[in-house]
């Protein structure tokens, strides 16, 4: 065993300014890596949204109707007009400023900026107004917040190719007859070799 010259009065502090330097160096040494492993995860995070967002923005447009994928400015929510039912059939809601004030009136057409109301509370008053007079806007849809499911089953049954009436499913039976017949002759081609 190795004799210090220390003498025994200052042995106690030479060890404890020694056991006072290794703390100190293991607390700056946890603070630097708490400070490294916070910027790290703050920089994959924030790469991460670069990746994240294109794919919510993907994922909330599959629930948008026609009308709302292009609507200027975009919106994160998807919008579709409320609608009433009037003599059977299911019309878009506008918010109409009218000579008696602001009505709810369903649109029945627009074309060229004028529009062809009804009331749906009195289906036999049927009304026409420009949608817009200069900058003032006279009919505004009434939209709420819809989610189109609808959406999913119109991809499906769709038509890519109407001249040949190829649909999704016509494209998913190709696949899968060409997928058995890989995995069959694999099979057949493989036995002999085993």
């Amino acid at each position: 065993m190795a004799t210090t010259n220390i003498p025994n009065q200052y042995s106690e502090i030479a060890l404890g300014s020694g056991v006072e330097e290794a703390r100190q160096r293991a607390k700056k040494r946890r603070t630097r890596n708490f400070f490294q492993s916070l910027f790290s995860h703050t920089l994959i995070n924030f790469v991460g949204l670069f990746f994240l967002i294109p794919f919510l923005w993907m994922l909330i447009t599959a629930f948008k109707s026609n009308q709302d994928v292009f609507h200027t400015p975009p919106r994160w929510l998807p919008y579709d007009n409320l609608r009433v039912e009037v003599n059977g059939e299911q019309l878009p809601l506008y918010n109409v400023q009218t000579e008696q004030g602001i009505k709810q009136l369903a649109a029945i057409r627009i074309i060229e900026g004028v529009g062809t109301f009804v009331d749906p509370n009195d289906p036999s008053q049927i009304v026409e107004y420009e949608i817009q007079q200069g900058n003032l806007t006279i009919a505004e849809p009434i939209m709420h917040v819809s989610f189109r499911w609808q959406n999913f089953p119109d991809a499906m049954n769709r038509a890519s190719r109407p001249s040949i009436d190829a649909s999704f499913w016509v494209y998913f039976k190709n696949s899968l007859i060409i997928a058995f017949f890989a995995i069959v002759g694999t099979l057949f081609s493989n036995t002999p070799v085993a």
